[in-house]
C-alpha cells in the first residue's frame, strides 16, 4: 500500500524493497527506490546501487521473455526513473547490457536486443557495452540486421521530460544503430538492410547518423569503390535534403559549378553567391532542389576531397 501514498518511513520501505526483489516484482522495486530517492537525507541510507541495478536487470529480463514489444513504453519510464536516481551512474549498464544480449540468442526478433540498444542509448555505458553488442550484430546475417534496424526504426523517438532531464532514443544519434551501420558500411549491406525498408525513413536516419558521427563521406566513398553510384547519388541527395539549401551552393561556388547554368535557369541574380553572405529566394532554393542528383553527387565529391 505504501506505493500508492505518500509514504516516508525509510526503515519501512527498505525492509520492504529486499521482499519485492526476492518475489521478483521488479517493477515494484523500482516505484519503491524512485520514492526513496525523495526522502529527505536520502544520501543518509548508503549505498542503494545494488538494488537498483538487482531491480533494473530482473525487469528489463522479465520484459525481454515475454517478446511483447507494447512494453517497451513502460520500459522507457523505467529507465527515465534511473536517469533521475543520484545512483545514476553507479548502475552497471554493461552487465544490464550483457545479459540481455546473451539471453537474446542472436535472434533479432528477439526483444532482448532491442532493448540493450535503447540502454545503450539511454544509459551511461562504456565503450564495454559497445563492443558486446558489436559481437552479436557482427554475427547476423543480412536479413536479420536489416529486420533490426527496422524494428529499431519503429520505436518512438520522443519522451516527456523527466525533470530537467529529456529521455529520447534519437536514432539518429544512437551509438547503438550507429554501430550497425558501420557494420553496414563495412560490408556493402546497403541493399538489404536499407533499401528493403521504408526507404525514405531508412536513409533519412542512415544519412542523419552518418553526418552526426562525420562517416557519411567515408560510406559516400565506400559506394564509388563498390561501383554502387546510384546509391551514393542517393545518399547525397539525402544529405543536400536534411542540410541548409545554402550549403549545396556553397559547395558548389567552391568547386565552380554554376547553379544557374545547372538548373537551366534565366534568373541568375537569385543564385548569387558570396563567400560572406548567402541570400537564396524561395524560388531560387526550388531550383537548388531541382539539381539533377548526379551532379550534386559531383559536387560533394570534388567539394570534399
Amino acid at each position: 500500500m505504501c506505493l500508492d501514498y505518500d509514504i516516508v518511513d525509510k526503515d519501512l520501505l527498505m525492509r520492504m524493497l529486499p521482499c519485492l526483489l526476492a518475489a521478483q516484482l521488479f517493477r515494484f522495486a523500482i516505484n519503491m527506490l524512485k520514492m526513496i530517492c525523495e526522502i529527505p537525507r536520502y544520501a543518509d541510507l548508503g549505498d542503494l546501487s545494488q538494488f537498483w541495478n538487482q531491480a533494473l536487470s530482473g525487469y528489463l529480463l522479465q520484459i525481454s521473455q515475454s517478446s511483447d514489444s507494447s512494453h517497451i513504453p513502460t520500459t522507457l519510464s523505467v529507465l527515465k526513473a534511473c536517469l533521475c536516481s543520484p545512483d545514476l551512474l553507479c548502475i552497471d549498464g554493461v552487465a544490464i547490457v550483457s545479459s540481455l544480449l546473451e539471453n537474446s540468442g542472436k535472434s533479432t526478433g528477439s526483444l532482448s536486443l532491442r532493448l540493450a540498444c535503447i540502454v545503450i542509448d539511454v544509459l551511461p555505458c562504456s565503450q564495454q557495452a559497445i563492443t558486446a553488442l558489436h559481437a552479436v550484430v557482427s554475427n547476423m546475417d543480412p536479413d536479420s540486421l536489416g529486420q533490426l534496424v527496422q524494428q529499431l526504426l519503429e520505436l518512438s523517438s520522443s519522451e516527456p521530460l523527466c525533470g530537467s532531464v529529456e529521455l529520447a532514443v534519437d536514432w539518429k544519434l544512437s551509438r547503438s544503430l550507429s554501430l550497425v551501420f558501420d557494420h553496414v558500411d563495412a560490408h556493402g549491406l546497403y541493399e538489404q538492410c536499407l533499401l528493403r525498408l521504408p526507404l525514405r525513413k531508412a536513409l533519412h536516419v542512415y544519412v542523419q547518423n552518418r553526418i552526426f558521427y562525420d562517416k557519411l563521406l567515408a560510406a559516400v566513398n565506400m559506394c564509388m569503390e563498390r561501383e554502387k553510384r546510384q546509391l551514393a547519388e542517393q545518399l547525397v541527395a539525402k544529405y543536400y535534403s536534411v542540410r541548409p539549401v545554402d550549403v549545396l551552393a556553397q559547395d558548389a561556388l567552391s568547386v565552380g559549378v554554376s547553379l544557374d547554368e545547372a538548373t537551366e535557369s534565366d534568373q541568375t541574380t537569385d543564385l548569387t553567391v558570396s563567400s560572406k553572405t548567402i541570400d537564396i529566394s524561395i524560388a531560387a532554393r526550388k531550383r537548388i532542389l531541382r539539381i539533377p542528383d548526379s551532379l550534386k553527387l559531383d559536387i560533394y565529391m570534388r567539394s570534399h576531397k
